[in-house]
This record gives structure tokens, sequence and C-alpha cells, in this order.
């Protein structure tokens, strides 16, 4: 996967972030000229077939990033998957319409107080996830699961679950770190979640989705997994 890094910019402030909000910008606007210029010819040589893109907060970046990737689409490459992850909180019609015909696979994540994605745009996407953070003071999914019902119910859709785990970054208040303590109690949560998987939990699975695509192609390579 090609991983496409813009800056570190942010419209949320969340202590248990995963980055080091203090970092420079990695691709200002005057070079991605220069950078579709030498990345393109590698993408194609490589048959790249996999793109993310990061921020900071991606949507303070759309123009650039929007910029990139049609400068992909003119030169001929198209990927298999496209990856946008961002906060949601400022999603318009033109980013969904954008995404959409992309393709992207958008993971919205979830903030506890720190601000709400634009559910009703969300809603609109036609391939996305809603990630969760598991941390100090959220070691279970059951929650979550129900606010997923909650939007279901509201928008007439599914909304599919990603998890992941909070990290020792320079970004993230140490307070939110998990403990010993904390992984004897989590660890019995994950197989209560990997047994729901097994009976047919439909968010049970899908919580774990992306990871197990990402552990199969880094166990095979030459698989793609679904």
């Amino acid at each position: 996967m090609l991983n496409i890094h813009l800056g570190y910019a942010c419209n949320f402030r969340c202590d248990y972030c995963l980055q080091n909000t203090e970092g420079h910008e990695a691709l200002g606007g005057d070079a991605v000229q220069n950078f579709v210029e030498r990345v393109i010819p590698y993408v194609q040589a490589q048959r790249i077939g996999e793109v993310a893109y990061w921020g900071g907060e991606p949507l303070l970046y759309w123009r650039r990033i929007k910029a990139i990737h049609e400068a992909f689409l003119d030169a001929g490459v198209t990927f298999d998957f496209v990856k946008f992850v961002t906060n949601g909180s400022l999603l318009s019609d033109a980013h969904v319409v954008g995404l959409n015909a992309w393709g992207a696979f958008v993971v919205v994540s979830r903030h506890e107080g720190a601000g709400e994605p634009r559910w009703d745009q969300v809603a609109r996407l036609k391939r996305s996830s809603v990630s969760f953070l598991f941390h100090h003071g959220s070691l279970v999914a059951w929650p979550w699961f129900d606010e997923l019902k909650t939007l279901e119910d509201r928008f007439g859709r599914p909304f599919w679950p990603y998890v992941h785990w909070v990290r020792a970054t320079d970004g993230c208040d140490p307070s939110y770190y998990l403990t010993h303590d904390d992984l004897d109690r989590h660890v019995p949560h994950l197989w209560e979640l990997a047994k729901a998987s097994i009976n047919g939990h439909e968010h049970g699975t899908a919580a774990f989705a992306g990871h197990l695509r990402e552990w199969r192609a880094k166990l095979n390579p030459e698989m793609r997994a679904p």
C-alpha cells in the first residue's frame, strides 16, 4: 500500500491522539506537482494497487489530495483499494461525491468529547466504517455497538465498526495508556467478541475485518485478502 501523509494539521485536539501533533507538514502545496511526477512512475513500475490518504485531518488537505488522486487517474493509474481516514466533522457534499467516485473506503474516527462526525454525510458514503479506540478508560466495545445500532435505526443502513488500540505517541496523554490490569480485563472481552463473531454477531465480526485483511496480507503478500 502507498501511504500518503499530507501533514499533522487537525481541527480536533484529542488527549489520546495517535500522532505527534507537533510534527512538520509532510507535503506542502507547492510540492504536489513534483510529488506526483516522481511518484506516478514508481507506482506504475511497482504495480502498487492500494493507496491511503492520512492527516492530521485529511479533509483539511482536501484540495491537495484531490489534485494528487486526479493526477493518478489522469495518468491511467487505478487502485483496487483507496483508504481515507477522517474524523468526519468537516464532511461536505463535495467530499462525499469525490470519495464515492473514487470507490474510497472511508474510516470515520469516533472521538470522545472532541466533536461529532457529520452523520448525515457519513450515511451517504458508499463504503465506510466507524473506528473506535480502546484505551485505559474504554475497554469494552458493547456501548459502541449500541451507538451504531442507533445510527442504523436513524438512517436505515448498516454502520460497520473498526476497532484499534491506543499507542504511546508524543500526542497521547499517558493517562490513556493501557496498564497490565487493563489487559487482564480487556483480553477476556476480546474473546467475548471473537465468540460473538463466530455466532454471527455482525458488529463483532466487522470490528476486526480491517485488521484481518492487513494481517493476512502480511502473512501472504501474494494473497489479496477480501
